[in-house]
């Protein structure tokens, strides 16, 4: 690492950038923005819903997905999404 530059991990040791990430760079940010988590999501594609904030309002009150708040912004962590879906996957198996 050079010399004042700044060490950018996460727990598990995997290095991630300090600048924001897009879906477009095949990366995701360790936190999801709306617009990010409706992409990861594919709302567009799938909900005929015309606003899409409402598409998650609803899965985060009755599905219970992960949210948290950082200055009054919602962001969704993306591996607590990540399991989410895992978890609503196992369910339809069943």
């Amino acid at each position: 690492m050079k010399h004042g530059q700044e060490d950018n991990r996460v727990d598990d040791g995997r290095a991630f950038d300090a600048q924001p990430t897009t879906l477009a760079q095949g990366r995701m940010p360790v936190l999801l923005t709306e617009d990010e988590l409706i992409a990861l999501l594919r709302i567009p594609e799938i909900s005929n819903a015309t606003d899409y904030r409402n598409v998650i309002e609803n899965l985060r009150r009755i599905h219970n997905l992960p949210c948290i708040h950082i200055c009054k912004t919602p962001l969704y962590p993306f591996e607590a999404v990540r399991q989410w879906v895992l978890d609503k996957v196992e369910k339809e198996r069943r």
